[in-house]
């Protein structure tokens, strides 16, 4: 599912849930792009568009006490999409969402 189906299925016409906090341009590409100054932070990139997210969250969530770190959950990202047949189909782990 790309960034513009979710918006559109998320917040224009399923539940319209508010965003919060945009994570894209308008032009659905990612604000992390691994150079520079990790976005909306003063922290250095790691030169990783797929960590420096963890590292934004970090600075902006954990460290300002706004998340709480007590309760958390170990997902793989989307990068089982590239060879889904690699192992079990439930690996994905995305069933376990529900429950989280």
């Amino acid at each position: 599912m790309n960034n513009i189906h979710t918006v559109s299925t998320l917040v224009a016409k399923g539940p319209k849930l508010p965003v919060k906090v945009w994570l894209i341009h308008e032009d659905s590409k990612s604000l992390f792009d691994g150079k520079g100054d990790i976005f909306g932070t003063s922290r250095k990139s790691i030169g990783s568009v797929k960590n420096d997210p963890y590292f934004w969250f970090i600075e902006k969530y954990m460290k300002t006490n706004q998340c709480n770190g007590e309760f958390r959950a170990y997902y793989i990202d989307q990068k089982w999409r590239e060879n889904p047949k690699a192992t079990e189909v439930n690996h994905h782990t995305l069933t376990n969402l529900d429950f989280l």
